[in-house]
């Protein structure tokens, strides 16, 4: 495999596991930012901050692929070392994300349920 598929085929790769989990998670973040922020319209700046930030960080860092297929053995591996650091770099925002949600979830004032 030339280097050329093998960035494009990294890239691609990349943008189609950000998107599963894109897909995955924004019904469910979409609500709990709603929840946290208090309007639909914040949620929705909050969800697509999130989304760029999802999309963001792995595509840099599938940018900064250079293939050198050569000395590294076969192309697969190569490729595989890259995906996963791609998906590592998915996971921290992921994670960044579910701390900063948690803390402000934590302080968020609570509306009280009375029993009636």
């Amino acid at each position: 495999m030339n280097d050329i598929a093998a960035f494009a085929l990294n890239l691609v790769l990349t943008l189609l596991i950000t998107f599963l989990v894109i897909t995955y998670l924004g019904a469910s973040l979409f609500r709990i930012l709603v929840d946290l922020c208090g309007t639909e319209d914040r949620g929705r700046f909050w969800l697509t901050l999130s989304k760029v930030l999802l999309v963001g960080m792995p595509v840099v860092t599938a940018l900064s692929y250079r293939p050198d297929i050569g000395d590294m053995g076969p192309w697969y591996f190569a490729l595989a070392q890259e995906l996963s650091r791609n998906i590592m770099s998915l996971l921290v925002v992921v994670a960044g994300l579910g701390l900063v949600i948690t803390f402000f979830a934590a302080i968020a004032p609570r509306a009280r349920k009375e029993n009636a």
